[in-house]
């Protein structure tokens, strides 16, 4: 392991330690810092030559304006999609049974795979998984 990547992991886990140390869930924690702070937070050493310090607060206080309007979406959450179904290896019947399975479970929405050497198979297996997925009320 590289130590760049040690050093990633010894940072996501000051950040958890960080958040649980206020008692808050991660995410909270980070959208509860002004542009700021977030700056502060970053490691821009890396960036100088396409992103300074007073580029990175304008990116980060731009979207603050509509911030209340987007605070729904935390009450709701995101909607959720299964990303199991459509893997580039699975057959068109692993598909439509894959399909089948995450509708009972619940789901709405689907990832599937496509760029096979074959582009009727990426149809046909588009075709599966849209029949399948039509049925399902948004």
């Amino acid at each position: 392991m590289s130590c760049t990547w040690r050093w990633l992991r010894l940072t996501n886990a000051c950040f958890d330690l960080w958040a649980k140390s206020r008692q808050v869930p991660l995410w909270k924690l980070l959208i509860d810092l002004t542009a700021e702070e977030v700056v502060r937070l970053l490691d821009l050493s890396y960036l100088e030559d396409v992103l300074c310090q007073a580029d990175a607060l304008e990116l980060l206080r731009e979207p603050f304006g509509s911030r209340a309007e987007r605070k729904g979406i935390l009450k709701t959450g995101y909607p959720g999609y299964d990303t199991s179904v459509g893997w580039i290896a699975y057959d068109d019947t692993k598909v439509k049974e894959l399909t089948e399975r995450a509708i009972e479970n619940g789901f709405k929405a689907f990832k599937l795979k496509v760029g096979s050497a074959d582009e009727n198979r990426d149809l046909r297996r588009l075709r599966c998984y849209a029949a399948r997925s039509a049925e399902v009320p948004l």
